[in-house]
Parts: structure tokens; C-alpha cells; sequence
């Protein structure tokens, strides 16, 4: 009898000491495509804010374009509704301009042409100020080899054609837009490559004999930008006289505002548009002491004040997330989602956010239905996030982060994964 009682004190304490399941964990568990990868969730009652689902949410990850999210509550919360195009002063002999980061001046989709009809029609001597603009032109941890590549312009106070060169074949003849950068291309020796690569460090664009056997062929490389280089496209566009100065930007200097903000905000987030991410938080720090442009200082600005009681302090540093320092937890995802929530009404906000069975990264979810997610994909290697807002089965709001880092397979097949738990997920709550 005695050995009875101790066996079963035994049996008692091993059961009391073993770590309880969390029935939530088997949203992942199940999943062999997520097993050797970290994933991290946090679903939560958008009216009450009560947790639902708690998986691994106060961990960090790396958010990828998830990080456009913040960029839209920076531009939202302290941008006007119209983009600032230039500032300018007038003296008795000439007219000085800055660069304000606006990305839509000859943009081939947002461009207007207001600023360039603004600056067509000075009749004094132009000046170009670069002086409210001293950070790198490249983000603090982007790949130094994806410097070709369309989806990593460079920033810069004074952003045309998207810093973009468009380079096209037609019928073996090139076209180059802007014009300026016809005369930098030449033949590239390496007969390995099938692209028009630009030198790292300047616009010298060399163009394989295998591109050039194509009838057709386009490309967008981004501009090695620079003071120069703005001055250099200024005068090509604008066919007047333009002059480099550094007079430092006064209080007073006046604004020429370009286009509504909305339009170029809606395409970063559908669309996943870094250069738009990069020069809308850059122009968000123009009205911020100082009158200077800069990313860090508008990133610390509103993790100082708006941003302040993140659950988990982010590590932030860039407005596109094309680096793979940014730090963000499920937690924190789900915290800025609320906060978005303060700036306008659902309908609106949602408008700016990928939809189900739309055109963007959600278009094969939900097909036919009526619009039930609202959220903005991140990837890269290794790295797939879904972050938004949920209209459960139940009519309840849901707001959700789901992050996937540290995986070796496709990241196609880890977003399908995602997308199957977010439809568990609809139809549980």
C-alpha cells in the first residue's frame, strides 16, 4: 500500500511539472513546412483588444516590407494631404530651390506636371540647394550586390523619373529615358551576363551582346544619384541654366506642394514599392526642427513620441525594409495596426492595404469573395510576414501579425502556408 501511495505522489508531480500544451501552438505544429523555420503570431480582438491567438509574439523578427506599415502611419500622421514638390526662395537676381524627397517629380506613373511647368516658367537664375540633405544614399544594412536591381534605388532629396534609368531595345535600336544617359552605355565584355549592369559606384551601364541580340528587351537600373547628377538632369529636362549652391534652407522658404499624397501611398502598399517607402518617410522629417531631411531623425522623432509604448522596442532603420536590421515582434506589429486605426476610418484605412483576390500580393486568396483581409505581405530570403486586418466568419474585426523567418524553403510555399492559417483562423473566430 505504501509503495501504491508513492507511486501515485510520483505520477502527481511529474504530471504537475510537465510543461502545459498551449492548444494555440497547434496552428503551427501541424505544419511540416514551418518546422524547422520560427514563426511568431498574434491575433487579437480589434474592438477589444483581447488576445486570441499568442504564438511566440513578443520574439523579434525581421519584418521585411512589413516595415512599409510604419512608413504609412509616418506619412499619414505628418504629411499634408498634398506632397511638398520643392522649397524655394526668391531673391532680386535669382530663385534657390530644395530637394523636399518628393518621389513623384517625373515619375512615369504619379508625375504631374506641375513642378516642371513651376520651374519652366522662372526667369531668374536657377539654384539647387543641397544643403537639407546629408545621409547616405543607400539604407543602413542593404545588400551592397542589389545595387542593380530595380527594387533598390537609391534616396535622395531630389528624386526624377523614380531614380530610375529605363533602358528599352526595339528591334535592336536602345531608348533610354531620361535621354541624358543614352551616351554612358557601352558593351559589356562579360558574355556570362543576360542584363545591362551599371558600374557600382557610377552611371556607366555595360550591355551584354546577349541583350543585344534580343529584338526586345527592357530594364529598369536605378541611378547612381547625386548633387551632380540633379543639377545635370535638371538642366536636360528643363533645357535652362541650373547652378549647384549650399545656402542652408531658411524657416521662410516657401513650398510648392505637387500631388495628393494618397495615390503614391496606395501604390507602395499595394504595390510594395520601396523608392516610395524610402522618399515618403524621408519627406515626413522635413517638417521636424531643423528643416532637414532625414530618415533617423523622423524614425526617432516618432519612436520618442506617437511610437513610444510599443510592447517590444523595435530596432527601426529604414522606411522600405530592405534591411535585414529591422527588429519587429508580432506584438509590435499588431500595435501599429491599431494605431493606424486612430488616424481614419476602416474603410479608408483598409483601401490602402492588399485585398483579397485583387490585384497584389493577395490575389489568389479569397478569389470571388467579398473583401475579408486587409493586409501587407513582406519577404525575402527566408523571410515571409502577412500583417493586417481579419473579417472573421463571426462579423468580429480581427487584428493579426503572422512572421515566418529562418527558412530554407520557397518563399512561395511558406506564404501559401500562411494564407491557409489565416482562413483557420477567419472561420474559428
Amino acid at each position: 500500500m505504501k509503495k501504491i501511495i508513492v507511486a501515485l505522489y510520483l505520477l502527481v508531480q511529474f504530471i504537475s511539472c510537465t510543461p502545459k500544451i498551449n492548444p494555440e501552438t497547434s496552428l503551427i505544429t501541424h505544419r511540416q513546412v514551418l518546422e524547422n523555420s520560427f514563426t511568431g503570431i498574434l491575433v487579437a480582438d480589434a474592438q477589444s483588444e483581447k488576445v486570441l491567438i499568442d504564438i511566440n509574439s513578443k520574439k523579434y523578427f525581421t519584418p521585411a516590407s512589413n516595415t512599409k506599415i510604419l512608413s504609412l502611419y509616418a506619412s499619414l500622421s505628418l504629411l499634408p494631404d498634398s506632397l511638398e514638390g520643392l522649397r524655394y526662395m526668391e531673391t532680386d537676381s535669382s530663385f534657390v530651390i530644395w530637394g523636399t524627397g518628393d518621389p513623384t517629380f517625373l515619375h512615369p506613373e504619379l508625375g504631374n506636371r506641375k513642378i516642371f511647368n513651376w520651374l519652366t516658367s522662372r526667369s531668374k537664375p536657377l539654384y539647387l540647394s543641397t544643403s537639407n540633405f546629408n545621409q547616405p544614399t543607400q539604407g543602413l544594412g542593404w545588400s551592397w550586390d542589389d545595387y542593380n536591381d530595380d527594387y533598390q534605388t537609391e534616396v535622395s532629396a531630389l528624386p526624377m523619373y523614380g531614380n530610375l534609368v529605363d533602358f528599352k531595345l526595339v528591334n535592336g535600336n536602345p531608348r533610354v529615358i531620361p535621354a541624358v544617359f543614352g551616351n554612358t552605355f557601352y558593351v559589356d565584355p562579360d558574355t556570362t551576363s543576360n542584363i545591362v549592369k551599371r558600374e557600382n559606384y557610377d552611371n556607366i551601364f555595360l550591355v551584354n551582346s546577349k541583350v543585344l541580340a534580343n529584338s526586345v528587351y527592357s530594364q529598369h537600373i536605378p541611378m547612381k544619384t547625386s548633387a551632380a547628377l540633379s543639377q545635370q538632369l535638371l538642366i536636360d529636362t528643363l533645357a535652362v541654366k541650373v547652378q549647384l549652391s549650399y545656402l542652408s534652407m531658411p524657416d521662410s522658404a516657401k513650398v510648392i506642394f505637387s500631388s495628393d499624397k494618397t495615390a503614391a501611398l496606395k501604390s507602395m502598399m499595394k504595390m510594395s514599392d520601396n523608392f516610395l517607402a524610402e522618399q515618403l518617410l524621408l519627406q515626413s522629417s522635413i517638417k521636424l526642427p531643423g528643416n532637414t531631411l532625414s530618415t533617423q531623425k523622423v524614425i526617432e522623432y516618432l519612436l520618442q513620441k506617437d511610437l513610444a509604448r510599443f510592447p517590444q522596442k523595435p530596432r527601426w532603420v529604414d522606411g522600405s525594409g530592405l534591411s535585414r536590421y529591422n527588429k519587429f515582434s508580432p506584438a509590435d506589429m499588431v500595435f501599429i495596426l491599431q494605431k493606424l486605426r486612430e488616424l481614419m476610418p476602416d474603410g479608408e484605412l483598409f483601401d490602402y492595404m492588399a485585398i483579397n483576390g485583387q490585384k497584389g500580393s493577395l490575389s489568389s486568396v479569397g478569389v470571388g469573395e467579398e473583401p475579408f483581409i486587409f493586409a501587407k505581405s513582406g519577404s525575402m530570403s527566408g523571410v515571409y510576414n502577412l500583417s493586417g486586418y481579419l473579417k472573421a466568419k463571426s462579423g468580429k474585426l480581427l487584428t493579426f501579425s503572422i512572421m515566418n523567418n529562418n527558412f530554407t524553403s520557397s518563399v512561395s510555399e511558406i506564404r501559401k502556408e500562411t494564407e491557409k492559417m489565416i482562413l483557420e483562423i477567419r472561420d474559428k473566430y
